[in-house]
This record gives structure tokens, C-alpha cells and sequence, in this order.
């Protein structure tokens, strides 16, 4: 576990450093021919490069035990990523594009054969020793035919994905109700409208129709980052001046099966008292139905509500 400050107010009035990363597949046309592979990982990265001495100041944070500056490259700083990397590549310059590959705290070595691979090695781990750079050896990988790395699984056959990285997809259980439906073909966008219309349709200017059409769509309008508010600091929700003026609603889905038939709870919090009421229902209810439920067990108790917090579950949508 690491710590991570706020630094976003300071990020703000950082000189953006314009450092680029390697591309990935830059990075894997180098792997051609190797046999061997090693990988190390560096423990803690960007704790091991200081901080000077003039900007420990900016790194400044507060406990409520007393005042910290951090000595090191705190995590959260905006040029931390480009710093880390340019750090890397001027280290281990001499022997990129030979044997070594460097993104970000990974380090691959790879050689055509053993005896290439036991030299490669030594000057890698010699490297770190004169560089004052510690590796994390519980994640270290040594002498492989086959290794995964940026996601991928490389070995002299080639390259190919991670199964890891593609399981969500792989394991994605096909939708049961309307709801589900309704998630899934909000989120394949326009693209998919234009391929699937374009077969049996055609008309001038179709996918620019198709797009600003798919745009207005309600949830596209609640995910997209340009229809959001900028993330700014915090906010406090504010504190309602009379009882269930205000207050915040969420469900509970995936349990078991009650004698009504029901596998969800609706729980509505009044933000003042912190009472609340627990009432059953299921995953399946459309938003008609919810309402139903809202009226009969809170309007016809409470009134008519000032305001509703929820996290926009998908059950408020469907």
C-alpha cells in the first residue's frame, strides 16, 4: 500500500513536462529473434529518485499529527510518470534497442541464447548496483522462453494477449433482461449503430446523423467526460435544514432469493437523522416500477422530496 496526496492544485500550475512514452509495439519489434527473457521490477519506483531541495516544499501535506514534505517523488505529481522514465531511458541508454527494454519501473532483458543472456544480465544487475537502484525480487522473473509483459505474452513463437487482461470480455455473461440490453447497446456507440444500419440503409451524410443522433442518447450524455462537470476538489453534500428534505438512495442486488421472490433491497437514507428505510425488490424492476415503489413506501410517508443522491445505478435508468 502507498500513499497518494492530492496534488491537483498543484498540478494546475505545473510546466507540463512533454516527455513521450515508447509506443508498446516500438517496443515489442525489438524482441525479435530473443529466446531468453528476464524481467525486474524496481521496488517502490519513484521513491527512488529525490526530490530537490528547493521543491521538497511543494510536496508538502498535512496529518493531524504534524507537517510532512516528501524527501523522494511522491506519488500523484503530473510529471512523475514523464521524470520516472526519462530517469530510465538516460540509465540504461547504452544498452537499449540491444538487450534491454525500459517502460516506466519494467525492465525486460532478453538475448538470443543462454550464454548472450548470462552477460546481458550482469551488466544489467551491475547497472543497478552503480546506480544506487533497488529491484523488488519477490515480482522478478529470471531466464524464460516465455514472459508477460505491457499486457502481452512474448516468446520465441511470438507475441500474443495476456488471457488475463481479456478474461472480463471472455467471461461477459450475455444480458438477461431489458435493463442489461439497454446497458450493452448504450455503450457500443455509433460505430455500431453506422455498421449494423449501412447494410440494409444509406442516405448522404448517414454517419454524421448516426453519431449526433447516438449522442443525444441519455446515458451517453451521463458517461461521456465532455457532458460532465470538471472534477474539482471535493464537495460536501450539504446538510438539510428539516427531516426527509434530502436524501440518499441505493440498492443492494445479488442476494438470495426471499419467500416474496425478491433478491434486491432499496435502501433510502434521510441525510439529516440518518434514518432509513429498508424495502424489498428485484434486480429485474423496471424504472416504472421503482417509481411504483418510491411513491408507496416514501412519498406516501414523507412527501414530496427536496432532492435524491444516488450513484446512478443502472436500475435508476433502465
Amino acid at each position: 500500500m502507498r500513499m497518494c496526496i492530492d496534488y491537483r492544485q498543484l498540478n494546475k500550475v505545473t510546466i507540463k513536462n512533454k516527455y513521450s512514452l515508447s509506443r508498446i509495439d516500438d517496443l515489442f519489434d525489438q524482441l525479435k529473434g530473443a529466446t531468453v527473457f528476464s524481467k525486474i521490477d524496481l521496488r517502490s519506483g519513484y521513491y527512488q529518485l529525490q526530490v530537490k531541495d528547493s521543491y521538497e516544499p511543494k510536496t508538502a501535506f498535512r496529518t493531524r499529527y504534524e507537517h510532512y514534505e516528501f524527501l523522494v517523488m511522491p506519488l500523484g505529481l503530473s510529471n512523475a510518470p514523464a521524470i520516472f522514465m526519462d530517469l530510465m531511458n538516460r540509465i540504461f541508454r547504452p544498452y537499449l534497442d540491444r538487450f534491454v527494454v525500459v517502460f516506466i519501473d519494467d525492465i525486460l532483458i532478453y538475448s538470443r541464447d543462454e550464454s548472450e543472456h548470462v552477460e546481458h544480465l550482469r551488466i544489467v544487475l551491475e547497472t543497478f548496483k552503480d546506480k544506487q537502484l533497488y529491484a523488488k525480487f519477490a515480482k522478478y522473473e529470471f531466464w524464460l522462453r516465455e514472459v508477460r509483459f505491457l499486457g502481452h505474452i512474448v516468446s520465441v513463437e511470438g507475441i500474443k494477449v495476456d488471457p488475463s487482461k481479456i478474461s472480463a470480455v471472455v467471461d461477459w455473461k450475455p444480458p438477461k433482461n431489458v435493463s442489461e440490453v439497454r446497458s450493452f447497446l448504450g455503450s457500443a456507440g455509433s460505430t455500431k449503430m453506422y455498421n449494423d444500419l449501412k447494410q440494409l440503409y444509406w442516405w448522404l451524410g448517414m454517419k454524421q446523423d448516426i453519431s449526433e443522433f447516438v449522442s443525444r442518447f441519455l446515458v451517453c450524455q451521463q458517461v461521456k467526460a465532455e457532458h460532465q462537470v470538471p472534477s474539482g476538489l471535493l464537495q460536501l453534500v450539504m446538510i438539510p435544514e428539516w427531516k426527509w428534505d434530502r436524501v440518499t438512495m441505493d440498492f443492494v442486488s445479488g442476494l438470495s432469493l426471499s419467500l416474496e421472490k425478491k433478491d434486491a433491497i432499496c435502501i433510502v437514507v434521510d441525510q439529516l437523522t440518518k434514518s432509513a428505510h429498508f424495502i424489498p425488490a428485484r434486480t429485474d424492476y423496471s424504472l416504472d416500477k421503482l417509481t411504483e415503489l418510491y411513491t408507496s413506501e416514501i412519498v406516501r410517508l414523507h412527501g414530496v422530496l427536496v432532492s435524491i443522491v444516488s450513484d446512478r445505478n443502472l436500475m435508476f435508468i433502465a
